[in-house]
This record gives C-alpha cells, structure tokens and sequence, in this order.
C-alpha cells in the first residue's frame, strides 16, 4: 500500500508541478524506503533530535527578495523533497546540505540540535516529539516557509576537561593568577596535553583549577548535541575519540578538553528513596535503612515480574517520571556519566535485575535491548 501511494505521489508531483521536477533530480523509478515511513513514537520522548530542509516562499519570516515563489510553489517543492527524502538510498543530511533554505543549519546539514518539550511547542518540534526516529515528515507549515524534517536518535558527546581560571573569575584558581596568566598556563598545558595526550590525566589532576562533581575527576555528564558552546560543541564534533584540543576561552576559564566514549544503554528503573536522598522530597520519613529494605523486597517482586516490570515502577516507584513512562530510559553512558549507569551498562547482563545504590537511593533495575527512541 506504501509503495502505491508512493507512486500516485510522484505522477501527481510529474503533472503539477515541473518547476520542482526541473530543479530537483529525477523522482520516477525511485522506490519508497519503509524504514523513513511516518509511525508514531513507542514512548513519549524527553527529547529529540532531528534535521530539517526549509523551503521559503515570498513574504514569511526570513524570505529574502530573491525569494519569489508563492506559497503553493513552495508547498509543491516540498512535497517533491519529501518524495525524494523518503526514497531508499537518499541521504538526509546531504539532501539538507544542498536544498535548505535555512543557511545557518544548511553547512551542518540541517542539524537541528536537541530539542526540549515545551509548553507552547512549535509545528515542527511536535512533529518530531510524535514518530519515531528514523520517520520522515512533512511538508511541515511554520512561519518560516515548509519543512521536511527526519527525526535522528539523539547525539551525545563526552568529553574531560581540564579547567584554567584567573582570581576574577567565578570558579577560584589553585593559585592567584590573572587572567593574561591564566591563558598563558592553559596555552602551556594544552600545548603539553596536546603532544601527549597519554598525559592528559595527570595534567588534570595536578593543574584543573575545577575537578568536577562526579567520581572521576575532570569528567562531565555526557552534553546532548547542542547544548554546548558552539565553538566547543564544533571542535568536539570533529575530534575523535581521545583526541585533546584547545585551550577554549569560555566566560569564566580557559578549558583543554579531550573527547571521550559514549555508549549508551536501555533500562527499566524503580527508585527507593529515603530522608536525605539528592531529589527526595521534604515530605520523605524513609530512613535509609528502611529504604534499603523496601528496596530489598521489590527486587525480588521485578525479578519474578517479567513483562509486567513496568506496570510495578509505575505502580512503586518514587521517581514521578518513572510512573509516566514505567520506569524505561536509554541513557548516554560515558566516564562522566553516575556511577549507577556506568556500572548498570557494564556489569548487569541482558534481561538481568539488580538493586543499585545512588545519591538519588535504591535503584531497581532490569537491563533491555537497546531502544533509541
């Protein structure tokens, strides 16, 4: 049926509109790829990613003089995009990098960064928010002209730094310095860490004006693609993995950084949490004794459960999120990541339970196959 409708498209696209078909590559003899299918998300997402091509017509927001077609024109040669994007063999980026409206997005072949729920969400950001990854969409109406958009698994990027402060500066440095000092310190150390970058460790522990928050020291929480510096996200984004760059001036530091690991890993989660607990409640009597107990006792429930372990975290759980959606999240794993995830994704098997404990309290979990939803 897909393949039908398919078809009927591109004759409807061939009869009206040969401006798009002059422009555009040829679009008859292209077969439909069942994996860009619009189909709705399996779970509400936190966030998503996706790219974008935009088509402008004459008079929406952003359309330069030289923007004359109409907005039928315009919804013509959108539709004719979406034909040739949902195409087997058809590269989305690339697609974006040539046709795109949108100049900035354009070069990052039409990247839309991570995207957020909000209370008045956009045409597009709802698009993408409702099918799943992979789905191509559209033509999509905004204010800007029409988009055909691709919902993409969203990007994570771990990195370590290494952090040169001055006296002014928010973050305090080990020792007095001003600022020209500090640029001078991180220029050496970057110059050193960069030539070596087996050293980059020590360097860190012995120099980093901010060790961080975690367990391991420098590490940050893996950064969803776009919520970074663009200039840092930029270097980040062309290093490999291991690869030491920098000293990036930021408002309060100079940071050297180097690009680490990410994996990423499905869970289904219950928490227990106790008086005391990062996140609990005022509310919470708990003790942490008894939390451990509590946690003790549905440990053994999820392991009999099965399927249903998601009908208990909805039902048991203290992490309102987890009453939602049942306790099912994909977390990106790196060496900044809690040390809960970290050990969740190397130490529990496939279909394995096992009781876990944070800051957060006691935490029930069952490893799944992996979802990038």
């Amino acid at each position: 049926m897909y393949a039908t409708a398919f078809a009927a498209t591109l004759l409807v696209l061939a009869q009206e509109s040969p401006l798009s078909l002059r422009e555009l590559p040829p679009l008859l003899g292209r077969q439909p790829d069942p994996a860009k299918e619009p189909a709705p998300s399996k779970l509400p997402p936190f966030r998503v990613s996706g790219r974008a091509i935009l088509i402008r017509y004459r008079g929406a927001r952003g359309a330069g003089p030289e923007v004359t077609r109409s907005m039928e024109e315009a919804r013509t040669l959108a539709g004719a995009l979406l034909v040739l994007a949902r195409s087997t063999g058809v590269n989305f980026a690339e697609l974006a990098s040539k046709w795109s409206e949108d100049m900035t997005r354009r070069r990052t072949g039409g990247h839309l960064g991570t995207l957020e729920p909000r209370k008045d969400i956009p045409p597009l950001d709802r698009a993408l928010f409702l099918h799943r990854v992979g789905a191509v969409i559209g033509p999509i109406e905004t204010v800007e002209g029409f988009v055909i958009a691709q919902r993409e698994p969203v990007e994570a990027l771990g990195y370590s730094q290494i952090v040169i402060s001055w006296s002014e500066s928010r973050i305090p440095p080990k020792v007095p310095r001003s600022r020209a000092q500090a640029e001078a310190a991180a220029n050496a150390l970057a110059a050193q860490a960069i030539a070596d970058p087996s050293r980059f460790d020590d360097l860190l522990r012995a120099e980093s004006d901010d060790l961080g928050l975690g367990d391991v020291p420098g590490a940050q929480l893996p950064a969803v693609r776009g919520s970074l510096d663009p200039m840092v996200e930029e270097a980040l984004l062309s290093m490999a993995v291991g690869d030491v760059a920098g000293p990036f001036e930021l408002p309060s530091a100079f940071v050297i950084m180097r690009r680490e690991q990410v994996e990423w890993v499905t869970l289904d989660t219950i928490l227990v949490q106790h008086r005391g607990a990062r996140g609990a409640p005022v509310s919470m009597v708990r003790t942490r004794e008894e939390a451990q107990a509590r946690a003790q006792s549905l440990l053994e429930e999820a392991r009999k459960a099965g399927a249903a372990f998601p009908r208990l975290s909805e039902r048991e759980s203290d992490d309102p999120a987890d009453r939602k959606r049942g306790g099912r999240y994909t977390y990106a794993v790196s060496t900044g990541s809690p040390a809960w995830i970290r050990e969740a994704h190397s130490s529990i098997k496939l279909g394995e339970v096992a009781l876990l404990s944070s800051s957060y309290g006691f935490h029930i979990v069952r490893r799944r196959e992996l979802e990038r939803e």
